[in-house]
């Protein structure tokens, strides 16, 4: 079994295992449908992942298939060429040499484009799987951006439009923690289509997510070393 199968089967039994805890502690919540969410992603990520890592042979092979034909049709062109370069003179010599320049630059560019197609398919696949993982992510943040220990520490009065606050100190520390668990597994979900596929622009953008989920799990742990020390504070007087 190779890393990445392994990596991925890890990472599996440790998204199903905050499912568990999460469902356990937060039954019916809204971080509780979000991880299930999460799952159905993972295991998104581990079909593409492995398409991805795949040789797609049949393109290959046709794309083979129509270089090798469109090399024998520009010989066989060549080989019927009938021509005389000491009647030649130089100025249709020149322009000569300008029309072959200039088809050898689109037979090059076409072949660029038959050789990389296999590789921009994979990358749209790979991108539009990161459009769903960013969506994620930003839920993620939607749900915890209510959750402030400053409104249970100073015990201020909600008004009509304030967001209900059912959590304790200890439960909004613990759903807080959830949080930057489930933004720290949809980062390693990312990784799971660059490990095998060494493409500049997914590699950037598996770095963009990674940066992203960071960003909002450092406001996270403000939140709680803010719960934490209030609480404290609350214990000792």
């Amino acid at each position: 079994m190779s890393y990445g199968l392994l990596r991925s089967k890890e990472l599996e039994e440790t998204l199903a295992r905050l499912r568990r805890r999460i469902g356990e502690r937060f039954p019916e919540s809204g971080l509780s449908h979000l991880a299930q969410e999460v799952s159905g992603a993972l295991k998104d990520a581990q079909e593409r992942s492995a398409w991805i890592s795949r040789a797609n042979i049949p393109l290959r092979i046709c794309t083979g298939i129509f270089v090798v034909v469109v090399l024998i049709v520009t010989l066989l062109g060549l080989w019927g060429l009938n021509l005389d370069l000491r009647t030649s003179t130089l100025t249709d010599f020149v322009q000569m040499l300008e029309a072959g320049t200039n088809d050898l630059i689109l037979l090059g560019a076409a072949f660029y484009f038959l050789f990389s197609f296999e590789r921009r398919v994979k990358r749209r696949r790979a991108m539009h799987a990161f459009h769903k993982i960013r969506s994620l992510i930003h839920m993620v943040d939607m749900i915890q951006l209510t959750k402030d220990p400053g409104k249970i520490l100073t015990g201020l009065k909600p008004t009509a439009s304030s967001p209900e606050q059912k959590l304790t100190g200890a439960l909004l520390s613990r759903y807080l923690d959830y949080c930057s668990e489930l933004l720290s597994l949809l980062a390693k979900i990312t990784v799971l289509y660059g490990q095998h596929f060494d493409d500049p622009a997914v590699q950037q953008a598996v770095d963009g997510v990674e940066d992203l989920c960071n960003g909002i799990s450092t406001k996270i742990w403000q939140k709680i070393m803010i719960n934490a020390e209030g609480q404290r504070v609350i214990e000792l007087n």
